[in-house]
């Protein structure tokens, strides 16, 4: 915390940063009826985060009162969040939508945000192109738009393929338009996106969220007996299992799991192609000894291999199951 400033200190400094030409975007927003207040505890929370939150009201109150008596400053110009200044630069107009649009996403004015991201866009300033997609697809979940949604997040990919925002989006709106496999590859990519210990604090978070989004999904999957297998003993040690499941080998290998007991095998595949598949046999031909099966994943078949155990005198097994 900022020790001995007062709200009135702090109302002029950020009067005067308005007398500049860098504060004309933020006077701009707090020209906004709609937005005025909402806008300037955004910034004073940005710029001045370890000052009192009391002194930061009250500063806030003096800064909205004294533009509300006052002529605006000689060399910035009064703008309204939807009017682009003409003499400006495709990169200050933009910025000035964009940041216009925040102020009114946090408003909960989706609509708004959505007019002022898109009319951001059209100033087609490269370096901001995805985040604006990606701020529309926002909106545009906020809105029940989902097929919007999924049309602005993939623009936002088109451009920049490892945005975390833009696949977590796709997904929301894959998952809402009934999308489910294809909600369960935009999560999964971003899962591979993942840099563990190297990922810095923002992208853990995304992460996170992408992971936890990806395992309500599969909580809420059919699931399907695995009817179709094969298997081989030719009178030796073990016994193996083929699967056959086309591309299994793209999923996350914490998808595909099995737990072995004594006499019990049961085998998850969990998202395949938007089914969670299990094949489980209670009672085996026979008994295993569970610490020496082993799971193998091909790219198109799942091999299971079961060792049987010492005391079963290595009988060829007739079936799978009893």
């Amino acid at each position: 915390m900022i020790l001995g400033i007062t709200s009135s200190q702090l109302a002029a400094q950020v009067l005067a940063h308005l007398e500049t030409q860098n504060g004309s975007a933020l006077l701009s927003r707090l020209k906004s009826p709609q937005f005025r207040t909402r806008a300037a505890d955004m910034y004073l929370q940005q710029k001045y985060p370890n000052v009192d939150g009391i002194v930061r009201n009250n500063a806030r109150n003096v800064i909205l009162s004294t533009l509300d008596t006052s002529t605006p400053p000689s060399n910035t110009k009064t703008t309204t969040t939807d009017s682009p200044d003409s003499s400006a630069t495709p990169e200050q107009n933009a910025t000035a939508m964009k940041e216009a649009g925040n102020v009114a996403f946090a408003a909960h004015d989706y609509q708004a945000a959505l007019d002022l991201y898109n009319q951001a866009l059209t100033f087609n300033y490269p370096p901001m192109l995805p985040i604006l997609h990606a701020n529309v697809a926002a909106c545009a979940l906020a809105t029940q738009d989902y097929a919007a949604a999924v049309s602005a997040a993939q623009s936002c990919l088109a451009l920049e393929p490892e945005n975390l925002k833009a696949l977590y989006r796709l997904a929301s709106a894959q998952q809402q338009m009934g999308l489910v496999e294809s909600a369960l590859t935009s999560l999964t990519r971003g899962l591979e996106l993942d840099d563990g210990l190297y990922s810095d604090k923002i992208k853990k978070k995304s992460i996170k969220a992408i992971r936890k989004a990806r395992e309500e999904l599969l909580n809420t999957l059919e699931e399907k007996q695995i009817e179709s297998y094969s298997f081989s003993d030719e009178g030796k040690p073990k016994v193996k299992v083929y699967v056959s499941l086309e591309g299994v080998g793209m999923l996350p290998s914490d998808d595909v799991q099995v737990e072995w007991g004594r006499i019990s095998m049961n085998l998850i595949v969990r998202g395949y192609k938007g089914k969670n598949l299990r094949m489980y046999a209670a009672e085996l031909w026979s008994s295993i000894n569970p610490e020496k099966c082993k799971l193998r994943i091909k790219p198109n078949m799942i091999v299971l291999t079961l060792h049987k155990a010492q005391n079963d005198g290595m009988r060829p097994w007739e079936k799978l199951r009893r």
